[in-house]
């Protein structure tokens, strides 16, 4: 457990050497003498982490399978609260990524998670990856991003039945509404800050059944409606 001058354990740096098959020999070695997976080195990363970053994938395969308790390896927060996962996105290492999300041997990572910042892992995508990094590498991350985490992806919901309703003007209930809406959406597309295939406008849904309109609107409220609607 000792460190070097920047407060690494022999199990951090071996975690993070360039050579993924060297780095998970080490590692095993050092676990056998017992070294702790779960020290935080003075830059707030565990064992975890360093491989997370060094897209080492199968030391981190090794980790996983080497403690007893593999979640709290794969869901262990740095102390910056990033999850080897939000490391992995910081660092642009998809198929770490796709391993943490997607595997099913032990218990797959939160693809939810976020750090102390409030940040996921598309917020943090990329963001230590260099300045050579070009924006179309960054896009196709994202598009595998969402390949793998679908329920990333933000839906619009409408119906053109909702266009069709007339309102006192002003009134911001209105078919104005949702198209400043879309069209706000279209200019933050162009804008380059939203790809529009990671939005998916939808007119297909069923109609609400009554208890689930109350879940919104008092028994009142849609009694009055439905009374307006017979008279009409």
């Amino acid at each position: 457990e000792a460190r070097n001058e920047h407060g690494d354990t022999a199990l951090a740096v071996a975690a993070a050497l360039e050579s993924d098959s060297s780095a998970a020999e080490m590692l095993g070695i050092l676990l056998d003498a017992g070294a702790n997976p779960f020290v935080h080195s003075s830059s707030g990363y565990a064992a975890a982490h360093w491989a997370a970053s060094a897209g080492n994938l199968e030391t981190l395969k090794t980790l996983a399978k080497r403690c007893p308790n593999p979640r709290a390896i794969i869901e262990g927060r740095a102390l910056d609260g990033s999850t080897p996962l939000l490391v992995a996105a910081a660092y642009g290492n998809i198929d770490v990524i796709e391993w943490l999300v997607t595997h099913e041997h032990w218990h797959k990572s939160n693809a939810f998670a976020v750090d102390g910042q409030g940040k996921n892992v598309l917020g943090v995508l990329g963001t230590k990856m260099g300045k050579k990094t070009t924006q179309t590498a960054k896009a196709a991350m994202r598009a595998k991003i969402f390949e793998l985490i679908p329920e990333m992806r933000v839906v619009f919901l409408s119906h053109p039945e909702c266009e069709e309703h007339v309102s006192f003007k002003p009134h911001q209930e209105s078919p104005e509404r949702m198209t400043a809406i879309f069209d706000e959406l279209k200019r933050v597309a162009e804008r380059g800050e939203l790809m529009l295939d990671e939005l998916e406008r939808s007119e297909s849904f069923a109609c609400a059944e009554p208890h689930e309109i109350l879940f919104a609107h008092s028994e009142e409220y849609v009694r009055v409606l439905a009374d307006l609607s017979e008279q009409v």
